[in-house]
């Protein structure tokens, strides 16, 4: 972004980065809550979070090979920097965020969760959306993967440390390029068609009442990784080509934008694919 986003600008290109199952679902559930709690209750959105409630996908040959391929190309610094909180936004948040993988409890879902391997870039992404459409000062977010024990929960953090720590390791990555799953190679045609995604993400009006609402995306039939991932593609492709003028990134010019930015217009073509955005009161 920083090399190319002047070029976009001046040359009038919209550039949509992570369009796929990173980062749609979060960048989508945080725009959702945070635009209904601004028409409902007429407040700012604080205390955001997303957790992953059900869910059934694979990984492939090649997200591993392009994850070992970030660790041979960047320096540990330069992806801490990438990752860390508000590096993607227009402007820095008030709002201080952990970027430390943990486990919390959430008494609105009654679920534990520990932070989502992809939480960090979901949350530059989310927090770019933020920047440009303004979900209020104090807005923060964090992503999870939820469990209903608390032992599960630090199980999967446990694996989620350890795995980072040893694909750090180059004679480790070296043996896992080698003999793991290799890039070409992932799912079954049948793996692909069966499986889904269940997220929900929850907010608070950042006001005296503490409105709280809740939005659920969900993808069926799909592999959210891979089919699903092909459809959300297509839908902002889609949106991109047809609806832009109808969208804050068509209004706002060239450069970097985000999913959220194509606003209720991605919203209804996702819908059309059989990918569903539902909002509520909690």
């Amino acid at each position: 972004m920083a090399r190319y986003n002047e070029a976009a600008k001046s040359s009038g290109s919209i550039i949509l980065c992570c369009s796929g199952f990173d980062s749609i679902p979060v960048d989508l559930l945080n725009y959702a809550v945070a635009k209904c709690i601004r028409q409902k209750y007429n407040a700012d959105t604080r205390n955001a979070r997303t957790f992953i409630t059900n869910f059934s996908g694979s990984v492939s040959g090649g997200t591993l090979a392009s994850i070992f391929a970030l660790l041979e190309v960047f320096s540990l610094r330069d992806i801490s920097e990438a990752h860390a909180p508000w590096s993607l936004s227009t402007r820095k948040g008030s709002s201080l965020q952990r970027n430390v993988p943990h486990v919390t409890w959430d008494s609105d879902l009654a679920m534990y969760g520990g932070s989502w391997i992809g939480d960090s870039v979901d949350r530059s992404v989310a927090g770019r959306s933020w920047s440009i459409l303004n979900y209020g000062p104090n807005w923060t977010t964090y992503g999870y993967l939820g469990f209903g024990a608390w032992y599960k929960a630090y199980a999967y953090l446990s694996a989620l440390y350890f795995g980072t720590f040893i694909i750090g390791i180059p004679p480790i990555r070296y043996l896992l390029k080698k003999y793991v799953i290799q890039p070409g190679s992932g799912p079954s045609q049948k793996q692909r068609d069966s499986g889904f995604l269940e997220m929900q993400g929850i907010g608070e009006s950042d006001d005296a009442d503490r409105h709280k609402v809740k939005a659920t995306f969900r993808i069926v039939d799909a592999d959210p990784g891979y089919k699903g991932t092909a459809a959300m593609l297509a839908c902002v492709a889609l949106t991109l080509a047809l609806d832009v003028g109808k969208t804050e990134a068509g209004s706002g010019g060239g450069g970097f934008w985000t999913p959220a930015s194509l606003g209720e217009s991605l919203v209804g073509r996702l819908d059309t694919a059989g990918i569903t955005l539902q909002v509520n009161d909690i």
